[in-house]
């Protein structure tokens, strides 16, 4: 993973991270960060527990969840009685589109583009992400700066056993109606 890391942030030229799902707490945490050549460096605590609900790495794993896990981890986080069609919707975005992307939500002054890992058993893990400082950001690096996260999350998910098969059909489910 830690190569993954390093090769995301090379190619990028910004700081990426590697993030973990907690199961046991429905939770995620920052575990790793690599920093590209970009002079600007995005710092964030790592090992600290942290919502699902929010940040671009948080919301690509919670989409890459079934929706009684996503319930449960709503209720944990206070957020059960939430316009849950709304996020519904949103997750179902990031579903189709693979990525997740978020400005100045969790890391400050920044926008963060973030791509789920998965297992062997095809169970999310985590999530891979790009954090840019938002001065030096254009809506135009987008589709370059999401491809490059969606291609190491898949690459890196598919080195730990997941398939592109099951990759696939995980990110056409479209469950917004539920």
């Amino acid at each position: 993973a830690r190569r993954d890391l390093a090769g995301l942030a090379e190619e990028s030229g910004e700081t990426c991270f590697l993030a973990l799902y907690m199961p046991s707490e429905r939770r995620m945490m920052y575990d790793s960060r690599a920093t590209g050549a970009r002079s600007i460096q995005i710092a964030t605590e790592l090992h600290e527990p942290l919502p699902l609900s929010s940040g671009a790495a948080g919301l690509a794993m919670l989409s890459a969840l079934e929706p009684l896990e996503i319930d449960a981890v709503l209720s944990g986080e206070g957020r059960a009685g939430g316009p849950r069609a709304t996020l519904f919707e949103v997750l179902a975005g990031i579903r189709r589109s693979g990525y997740a992307f978020c400005r100045d939500e969790r890391i400050a002054d920044a926008v963060e583009i973030a791509a789920p890992l998965s297992d062997a058993a095809g169970r999310m893990i985590g999530a891979l992400s790009i954090a840019i400082p938002e001065t030096g950001f254009s809506r135009d690096s987008e589709p370059l700066l999401s491809r490059q996260v969606m291609d190491r999350a898949k690459g890196l998910s598919q080195r730990l056993g997941d398939t592109a098969i099951r990759q696939e059909r995980r990110r056409v489910q479209d469950w917004a109606k539920l």
